[in-house]
């Protein structure tokens, strides 16, 4: 009998072994994450209230598709006289009206500004891209630089677009109109 069992296969499990490779694969995953989830910069306490705003643009009859900021938890929109400027774009204040905006599902573009929140920046990318891929996100960032916005491009998080504050008002309408061409079939 105890022949018998000395036959049969045995599973045997180094829990030691196990443990050590599952804490070494959560730190990798912790490590690749943090480098894209957060885009903060050393921004001298000078610069963090500098404001440029934006001048009239008639751009959004160019795009012909609707043109949505993010306001929640930000007041970025409003110092850069967004509004006023980009007259028909809509203001998103809170997570219900972009979740309303979204399930549209017609071709439109969504704002962010990145450093208001950036996990809840990375959420909200993720989630358009995933469920609304007629939805093209632009993030803008203060001193966002071009090798950051590659790695966060690279990203699961990643934005169609990036633009770094301050800009232009031409700037943005060149990413607005590149984008548009993207989302012309054929």
């Amino acid at each position: 009998m105890t022949d018998e069992r000395d036959d049969e296969s045995t599973i045997i499990i180094d829990f030691k072994s196990l443990n050590e490779s599952s804490l070494k694969k959560k730190k990798a995953e912790l490590s690749e994450n943090a480098q894209f989830e957060e885009l903060e910069f050393n921004i001298p306490d000078d610069e963090k209230d500098e404001v440029i705003a934006l001048t009239q643009s008639n751009i959004l009859d160019d795009i012909n598709c609707p043109l949505y900021y993010l306001e929640y938890k930000t007041e970025f929109f409003q110092k850069i006289e967004f509004a006023k400027n980009f007259k028909t774009a809509t203001s998103i204040s809170n997570i219900q009206d972009l979740n309303t905006a979204m399930v549209q599902k017609e071709p439109s573009i969504l704002l962010i500004y990145y450093n208001a929140s950036p996990k809840l920046s990375n959420q909200i990318t993720l989630q358009v891209k995933n469920k609304f891929p007629d939805t093209k996100t632009v993030i803008i960032a203060k001193n966002l630089s071009d090798e950051k916005s590659k790695l966060h491009a690279k990203s699961k998080y990643s934005a169609n677009e990036y633009i770094s504050y301050p800009f232009q008002t031409e700037e943005l309408e060149l990413k607005l109109k590149a984008l548009k061409k993207s989302m012309i079939p054929g």
